[in-house]
């Protein structure tokens, strides 16, 4: 499995990232628990499901930026400041993903 101390060095601007696997932390860089915040995504995520289907990515905006990348069974959630480079951080998730894919072959 992929680290995902990668996006720190890789992202400008990311300051934490967790990766859940079939609804389970697996990695994380946060020092505090993200247990509520993975609450309060879930039932997000599911209305966002239920009413347009599948979900890729979701993106909240405020004093911290969150962005929420969907593959198969896998979140990848990652926090961020204002300085981030979104076009970045989207290639960034996709190589993340697809590498994962190719190392589970």
């Amino acid at each position: 499995m992929l680290d995902v101390n990668r996006f720190l060095t890789k992202v400008p601007g990311v300051n934490g990232v967790f990766l859940m696997k079939n609804n389970r932390i697996v990695q994380s860089t946060f020092k505090k628990d993200v247990d509520i915040l993975l609450k309060d995504l879930s039932l997000i995520t599911e209305a966002l499901k239920e009413k347009y289907g599948t979900v890729q990515k979701i993106s909240m905006s405020g004093d911290r930026n969150l962005f929420f990348f969907y593959h198969k069974n896998m979140i990848l959630g990652i926090e961020g400041d204002r300085t981030i480079s979104l076009p970045l951080l989207n290639i960034q998730a996709r190589v993340f993903f697809k590498k994962i894919d190719e190392s589970n072959q």
